[in-house]
């Protein structure tokens, strides 16, 4: 593994984070500096979100969610977890080993950090597509911080749906699950040396308003 070009990009980002910040920063605190990006983003994301949606979304909650919004955001994510520490045990990269959030005993750091580009794409808008279609009845979806039984249905349904939706992605045509799976092992060349650029992933058709 190419070691040095990591280094290379990690040099970079301590630079443009020094510039977001103001201020000097070490390596090892540079995480820190993404995850508070990250989450005033969230933030600003879900603020939006209540303006658009007929549903109160109050902000980005994760465990304790008890709006149906972040009950589906949950439930969807963690079906794109499972799939991207599939893909990571196929391709051979080790789903532990991160590079942005911290390595911790039994935590999946590589699919944390992986799942970023793949939230909007493929749970994000099926989420979205739902609580548009059933803005007058959050209640038949979930309840108390939990989804239905009607509500799982109809989510797995629309979440599978779409990672199983036949795409052109990189001049072929494949299903959406296939191109996360290329793009795992893109990575995975990238890593290695064997490609000098990481292109991140991108759906070109993911509108809500279709589900």
């Amino acid at each position: 593994m190419k070691f040095s070009c990591i280094a290379s990009h990690m040099t970079r980002a301590v630079g443009i984070a020094e510039r977001f910040c103001g201020k000097n920063i070490t390596l090892p605190s540079l995480s820190h500096v993404f995850i508070d990006a990250e989450g005033n983003t969230i933030t600003v994301t879900a603020t939006n979100l209540e303006h658009a949606l007929v549903w109160r979304v109050p902000g980005r909650v994760t465990r304790s969610a008890k709006d149906t919004f972040n009950v589906m955001l949950n439930y969807g994510y963690g079906i794109l977890y499972n799939e991207l520490e599939r893909c990571c045990l196929y391709t051979g990269l080790d789903p532990y080993t991160g590079f942005y959030h911290a390595d911790r005993y039994g935590q999946v750091s590589l699919v944390f950090d992986m799942i970023e580009e793949f939230r909007v794409p493929l749970v994000d808008v099926v989420a979205v597509g739902l609580a548009i279609k059933y803005a007058n009845l959050p209640k038949k979806l979930a309840s108390q911080g939990l989804l239905l039984k009607e509500g799982k249905k109809i989510l797995v349904t629309h979440i599978y749906s779409r990672l199983n939706k036949r795409i052109i992605w990189h001049g072929q045509r494949m299903r959406v699950r296939t191109a996360v799976k290329n793009q795992v092992q893109h990575l995975a060349r990238y890593l290695t040396g064997e490609e000098r650029e990481y292109i991140p992933f991108r759906l070109e058709d993911y509108h809500p308003w279709r589900y």
